[in-house]
């Protein structure tokens, strides 16, 4: 009875490495998962208030990674998975040794692949560099998921100003920020360079990451670093040392060198209280000039277009693309189930690296603007839908709903097909289109390549089409 109990409990339960691996805090370092259903086991000991980053991406393979965090009473805490890399940032509500998991989220937990996994206690950083105000660092991030740290300690009410730029390779800069207590302040990513000013909550030691910002986060590079303590008291806090290295990967140490250029801080004695009369002529002046440009444009450069009716019988001009509630300029709106978010996000950044304009929920709903009625007036405003199409999307009357729409009002759909599950008799009859894209087997980046193809092609028609007429 036992052995029979044994048996179909392995059958549902994965199998665990039985080996655990010590991980250090701030240091970057790469491992495997070898064979379907493999899963390595990461331990570290917190304090209650630590707050944790976890991050894993893949570095090469089909694995889809994914991290699940196992409290020091072995309950599980959370769980992420994404197609290219995943994230978890916990405070500790105990003190303990925790268990970090990694192994493949794909639903079927099949693929393979290496992978890069990074932890940090991101308000007691270890093996961070201190962060010199004023002047500019330059560092190194030589692996997919390679992330630097940095940290220095203000108070609260303090304005801190940071910018990021890549100077070689195809980093997309991001920066991450947190506070004492372990939570997030802000986020800033780019496509060559980014910066933030954030306003410091409360007094004590901040972390600043920096890392490949891009979706996948497998690009690599070296960059630039300043940051100026634009308000407040500054003072620098190196708590873990230089970064070290690892017998498996290493993040570069950053040099620190004369900036060409800082900020100036303001002087806390400027001349303030009346508002000089030269300014205030300046302002109108500056005022009257742009109203004039705009009449001009709008009178004289802008070419008048047919104009079609964009929801609620508003008309627009039929290129216009901006200016509907709920829209942002775009090509194309992505469709898709909640549950296949992380898929729909990977196709959203591997279109839009292509220069193609998407518009995805909730990411483009403007504030303030219903849901159902952003999504209408998107898909009025679009030329092409990418349908995620999987058993989630064929159940769901969301998708089905936006496919109706998009099909009534003549948008081409490209169902982007993600798993082998039939149509549904209704679906058979909204999709039934011979732009269909396979994306069953590995690897996902493949195919959002072949899309975005497809989707450059369309576009070019359609534009053809439209200065034809």
């Amino acid at each position: 009875m036992c052995l029979i109990i044994f048996g179909l409990f392995s059958l549902f339960v994965p199998v665990v490495s039985a080996a655990s691996e010590d991980i250090d805090f701030g240091v970057i370092k790469t491992a495997s998962i070898d064979t379907s259903g493999e899963v390595d086991t990461y331990t570290f000991t917190g304090n209650s208030g630590d707050g944790i980053d976890i991050r894993i991406t893949k570095t090469d393979g089909d694995l889809w990674p994914r991290i699940t965090l196992y409290g020091s009473n072995g309950k599980e805490i959370k769980r992420s998975y994404g197609t290219s890399r995943t994230e978890i940032l916990y405070v500790l509500t105990s003190p303990g040794t925790y268990k970090i998991l990694v192994d493949d989220g794909y639903p079927q937990g099949k693929y393979t692949g290496d992978y890069s996994i990074f932890v940090q206690n991101v308000n007691n950083p270890k093996n961070a560099k201190s962060v010199e105000f004023g002047t500019t660092a330059t560092g190194s991030l030589v692996i997919s998921g390679s992330i630097d740290t940095y940290s220095f300690t203000g108070d609260a009410g303090s304005e801190v100003f940071i910018r990021m730029t890549k100077t070689n390779g195809d980093l997309w800069p991001r920066i991450t920020i947190f506070g004492p207590t372990g939570k997030q302040l802000k986020q800033s990513y780019g496509t060559s360079t980014t910066e933030l000013t954030s306003t410091l909550v409360s007094s004590g030691i901040h972390t600043i990451l920096v890392d490949d910002g891009y979706p996948q986060g497998e690009f690599t590079g070296d960059y630039s670093l300043f940051a100026m303590m634009t308000s407040g008291n500054q003072s620098n806090a190196n708590t873990g040392g230089n970064p070290v290295s690892s017998n498996i990967a290493t993040v570069a140490t950053p040099i620190v060198k004369t900036s060409p250029g800082t900020l100036e801080t303001p002087k806390e004695n400027a001349p303030g209280g009346e508002f000089p009369v030269n300014y205030m002529l300046l302002i109108i002046v500056a005022l009257v000039i742009i109203s004039a440009v705009i009449i001009a444009y709008s009178k004289f450069v802008k070419k008048p277009k047919s104009a079609v009716t964009a929801g609620h019988g508003i008309q627009v001009p039929s290129s216009y693309k901006g200016g509907v509630s709920g829209t942002v300029n775009h090509d194309i709106i992505i469709s898709y189930s909640t549950l296949d978010k992380p898929i729909a996000d990977a196709v959203c950044a591997g279109l839009e690296a292509r220069g193609i304009r998407c518009w995805i929920a909730p990411r483009d709903i403007l504030p303030g603007v219903n849901y159902q009625e952003g999504i209408i007036d998107a898909i009025n405003s679009s030329k092409i839908m990418v349908l995620i199409f999987s058993s989630h999307a064929n159940e769901s009357p969301h998708v089905i709903r936006e496919a109706t729409i998009a099909m009534s009002k003549k948008v081409i759909i490209i169902p982007f097909r993600i798993d082998d599950s039939p149509l549904s008799k209704t679906m058979e009859f909204i999709i039934s289109v011979p732009h269909w894209l396979e994306a069953i087997t590995p690897p996902l980046e493949k195919h959002i390549g072949e899309l975005g193809d497809t989707v450059m092609i369309l576009l070019e028609n359609e534009r053809k089409k439209q200065k034809d007429q």
